[in-house]
């Protein structure tokens, strides 16, 4: 029995090790972002703090938290450091949409009970088009989510999985 234990004790440590050097590959080290994007970044958020870069398909993703940790801001990069989207990620903070969205999302049956909304999300297209998606849920419903336009009009709506929206989206 004590054999197995100091085996046990001998081999959770070397596991241990193994698991922590594994590296995730579309995480990337600040130092391994080429210089044009951590300066474009720069210049369009001068304040940016805790960055943190990833790639996703064929796009550099820059992550990190604005307005005192209550805005989630993803920025998105094409192959040439050009900013082709910002994702903003509002949590359930209404106030950070446009008046003019809030009361959009509040004349739809999603606002209204059953229905309960979450999180809001910001979509910024380098075209200039602008997307909210709203999460809402019911009990017994599958988890929906609302696709507006910057006109407050709804474009799509999901259900089941979370969008997936990047710079190539088409409502």
């Amino acid at each position: 029995m004590k054999l197995k234990k100091f085996l046990i004790a001998l081999v959770l440590p070397v596991m241990a090790l193994a698991f922590a050097s594994c590296k995730d590959d579309d995480d990337k080290d600040l130092n391994e972002v080429p210089v044009q994007f951590t300066e474009k970044l720069q210049k369009l958020f001068p304040n940016a703090k805790n960055v943190e870069w990833e790639l996703k398909g064929q796009y550099r993703v820059a992550e990190f938290d604005q307005n005192n940790d209550m805005i989630d801001t993803e920025i998105w990069f094409n192959k040439d450091a050009e900013k082709v989207m910002e994702h903003n990620d509002y949590g359930q903070n209404l106030f950070f949409i446009p008046a003019s969205i809030n009361a959009a999302i509040e004349a739809t049956e999603y606002a209204k009970l059953p229905w309960n909304l979450g999180e809001i999300d910001e979509y910024i297209m380098a075209n200039g088009s602008t997307y909210y998606v709203f999460e809402a849920s019911a009990k017994g419903q599958p988890e929906t989510h609302i696709i507006m336009n910057q006109d407050g009009d709804i474009v799509n709506i999901v259900t089941g999985n979370d969008p997936v929206i990047t710079p190539d989206y088409q409502p």
